[in-house]
């Protein structure tokens, strides 16, 4: 119970990190940078932080070998994850509002229940789609008005954002036995890194990093550390401790979160359909927080038991956060 709690506690630091990323990157927009840059000054200040994470860990010769062996299957997940899915997250943010595409990334929570049912032929406890479906269900209030605002534009970020959480569905359901085999820090740091490193080597050619000012270094700073290396070793930690269903229900704060900066720093519209979609995608959070209280008074009911069935499969055969976020 208590690393249930501890994973928790990591999940929502982690989701809270990574709902600034799209008010950063919508000001690092506005600051006249593009995709490129923004994806270069992203790896180029990463890619240090996990090197020498990276290097630490591997003076045990225990974690050498690990790395030795799972190098290749971690860097293809954090390449799909980080590189793929994040480069369609951005590329969407172009054309869409960070509440909306907040909102549109939240819907990977259902593609990991879908895909892990799918998986385990274990079905998700009825509480589960209850929460789901107000999470959703306040999500769609909140589309059908961002729709009415924006204009035709809006559907071609809609669906690069909306590809984006599917990929990183399949990337959370793949790094769950790879984080369980060598561990959530080697994980990060190896998948992260060479995220990293595939980032500056792909963008380098586009971009021009002298003439970057002060403000757009800073900028990159807080996007690659904030919103990148933080929230990767919380969620990494979060993921090695809870089921991938749990997990991404946790997301529901997120895009609570992003609107609440949005608002604050881009002077985006929040009106009482995004006040009521808010409030449904809180109280699917209660619900959630409610059963696993009262899975831990009583013995384990089937449900419970699906749980653990879940853990054990995904750790066996498949996984597991970001979040991220693209992460």
């Amino acid at each position: 119970m208590q690393r249930q709690t501890t994973g928790a506690i990591f999940a929502l630091i982690a989701c809270a990190l990574f709902s600034l990323k799209p008010i950063l990157i919508k000001i690092a927009y506005s600051l006249d940078l593009t995709l490129n840059d923004i994806m270069f000054l992203r790896g180029s200040l990463s890619l240090p932080i996990y090197a020498v994470t990276l290097l630490l860990l591997c003076r045990s010769h225990e974690n050498r070998q690990k790395v030795r062996a799972k190098l290749l299957p971690i860097a293809a997940t954090g390449l799909l994850g980080y590189v793929f899915a994040s480069a369609l997250d951005l590329a969407g943010l172009q054309y869409v509002s960070a509440q909306l595409e907040r909102l549109i990334i939240f819907l990977f929570p259902s593609f990991v229940v879908l895909l892990n049912w799918g998986i385990t032929r274990q079905r998700p406890a009825n509480i589960v789609w209850l929460a789901l479906l107000l999470g959703y269900s306040g999500i769609a209030t909140i589309v059908v008005t961002e729709f009415q605002l924006a204009g035709t534009h809006i559907l071609i970020g809609a669906a690069l954002v909306l590809c984006s959480a599917l990929v990183f569905a399949v990337y959370l359901l793949l790094s769950k036995t790879q984080i369980t085999a060598v561990g959530s820090d080697i994980f990060t740091s190896v998948a992260l890194g060479t995220a990293s490193l595939i980032l500056i080597v792909v963008n380098i050619p586009f971009v021009a990093p002298t003439s970057y000012s002060v403000n757009h270094w800073v900028l990159g700073i807080a996007i690659a550390i904030l919103c990148t290396v933080l929230p990767s070793y919380f969620i990494g930690a979060a993921m090695a401790r809870m089921s991938p269903t749990r997990l991404s229900l946790i997301s529901n704060f997120g895009p609570a979160l992003t609107a609440l900066f949005a608002v604050i720093w881009l002077d985006e519209v929040f009106t009482l359909s995004h006040a009521f979609g808010l409030a449904l995608v809180v109280f699917s959070v209660v619900l959630i927080q409610r059963r696993k209280e009262t899975s831990a008074e009583k013995q384990r009911s089937p449900t419970d038991n699906t749980d653990a069935a879940l853990d054990k499969d995904v750790q066996i055969n498949t996984q597991k956060i970001i979040d991220n976020g693209t992460r």
